[in-house]
């Protein structure tokens, strides 16, 4: 197995009610978009295609983007023909996630209860500067579906991205890039 196959486990336990339950988040350090995009999708997520320098699901596939993203390859590489400078999203509640994207620039802004869950997620971050600044991805918990906001978590700490929810991911460039904006994959939180 090369580095690139190396596959990142969820942090939650696999049941046999769950079809999705051995969800990876795939190593993708070094591959085109496209490769990654087909990583992703070998691994079960759902994925858009958005318009470089924008987060927006629909600015690509348009109105009625839920249902049109994906995990097929060869879909997938019929986007990259139409869409060669696209980024990658991946589609939060249709891949059975829910992401906790943390905007907070310290620790201590981050609800005390959501603490221990974030160090053992897998997490993407997002500046350069500053680690705690991350999407920490996890799976939907059974039987709930669990939408976007931040509900009783309160405000001021980041959002949450559930069932329509997207997050851009590695290797997509970051709209905020001259900002020390990044998408780069962590193993651990």
């Amino acid at each position: 197995m090369t580095d690139k196959d190396k596959l990142l486990k969820m942090n939650n336990t696999p049941s046999d009610e769950d079809p999705l339950a051995e969800l990876i988040v795939p190593d993708v350090t070094g591959l085109t978009r496209l490769d990654a995009a087909l990583a992703y999708a070998e691994a079960g997520f759902y994925t858009v295609h958005c318009r470089k320098g924008t987060a927006n699901p629909g600015s690509l596939l348009g109105a009625g983007w839920p249902a049109k993203s994906s995990r097929d390859p060869d879909v997938i590489r019929d986007w990259w023909e139409q869409w060669l400078s696209a980024e990658i999203a991946l589609h939060a509640g249709r891949s059975g996630l829910v992401i906790f994207d943390i905007d907070a620039t310290d620790a201590a802004e981050v609800p005390e209860v959501m603490h221990e869950h974030l160090k053992t997620a897998p997490k993407q971050t997002t500046r350069v500067d500053n680690s705690t600044k991350a999407h920490y991805l996890f799976k939907q918990p059974p039987g709930r579906r669990i939408g976007n906001g931040t509900g009783a978590l309160g405000s001021g700490w980041g959002e949450v991205r559930g069932s329509n929810g997207v997050i851009m991911l590695t290797p997509s460039t970051h709209r905020k890039a001259s900002q020390g904006g990044v998408y780069a994959q962590c193993h651990l939180a």
